[in-house]
């Protein structure tokens, strides 16, 4: 063990301590306060004495400035990969990301089965009409359909105004001739001497033989003939041919409107014809005896439609 002066008191110390503070420069301990005796030997180590209790802990001090981030270390070496923990709650579906460039096209697979046809969907939308396309070419005509179903009749419409009541013309003319005229066997032309009413559009023509038409249409003409009696009538004498003429010609182009005319006899004969305008009719006779003459005659013509 150490040994050690008593200590003086505390007044001394307390004296010693003011005078050492001014007249010792080099050390505390150079007061006579604090002059220790020689060290004595070491004393043996005494048993560790029982730990104390910790003190409380102090107030922990205000947090130090923010030092700078030191520079990145190089990366450490990869682990080995954990056990994979269980998957975790599916989060929410983020936005949808920008689309990815197109992938090149890939080999086409081959086709696979036809599956079954789906329900017929709605009607979309009628879309705008189109131009309209170069008329095709007409197919052929179809079979003729059944006759439908007779429709009711419909109502009667109101009566329309009577119309202006329109000029009702039919063109008429006529000759006649008293005196006696005796043929030969030659057609020669029926001479007349008197005219007969005409209508406008029938005149008669510059023999004074013939009535000339001025419209074209189908008339109805009329030649009537008296044979002039001989003295001595004989049943086996002839008769007369007489004809009816268009522009000096048999009006039908042949002898098929020839008509006789007997001794002490008269005769009529009505044709009708479609005539041009200006058309010339008349009448022609012949006989083989010249003792045979005749004498009342008329020739008549009256249009029947245009």
């Amino acid at each position: 063990m150490e040994s050690r002066s008593k200590r003086p008191s505390q007044k001394t110390t307390s004296k010693l301590k003011r005078i050492c503070k001014t007249s010792c420069k080099t050390s505390y301990y150079c007061c006579p306060v604090y002059i220790k005796g020689k060290r004595g030997r070491r004393g043996a180590t005494g048993p560790t004495g029982p730990t104390g209790a910790t003190g409380a802990t102090g107030l922990k001090g205000p947090t130090g400035a923010t030092g700078p981030t030191g520079a990145m270390g190089l990366p450490g070496a990869l682990g080995a990969t954990g056990v994979t923990g269980p998957t975790g709650a599916t989060g929410p579906t983020g936005a949808m990301g920008l689309p990815g460039a197109l992938g090149a096209t890939g080999v086409t697979g081959p086709t696979g089965a036809t599956g079954p046809t789906g329900a017929m969907g709605l009607p979309g939308a009628l879309g705008a009409t189109g131009v309209t396309g170069p008329t095709g070419a007409t197919g052929p005509t179809g079979a003729m359909g059944l006759p439908g179903a007779l429709g009711a009749t419909g109502v009667t419409g109101p009566t329309g105004a009577t119309g202006p009541t329109g000029d009702v013309v039919l063109a008429y003319g006529s000759l006649r001739g008293v005196s006696v005229e005796t043929p030969g066997s030659t057609f020669t032309s029926v001479p007349f001497s008197i005219v007969g009413p005409l209508s406008p559009t029938i005149t008669v023509s510059a023999t004074g033989n013939e009535l000339v038409v001025g419209e074209s249409g189908i008339y109805q003409i009329t030649i009537s003939i008296n044979a002039e009696a001989t003295t001595d009538p004989d049943p086996n004498e002839p008769y007369l041919d007489a004809i009816i003429t268009n522009n000096g010609a048999p009006i039908f182009g042949d002898t098929t409107t020839f008509f006789k005319i007997a001794n002490r006899s008269s005769s009529s004969f009505v044709v009708q014809a479609t005539l041009a305008a200006g058309d010339t009719i008349g009448a022609s006779i012949s006989t083989d005896f010249p003792v045979l003459g005749y004498m009342n005659r008329s020739l008549t013509i009256v249009q029947l439609s245009h």
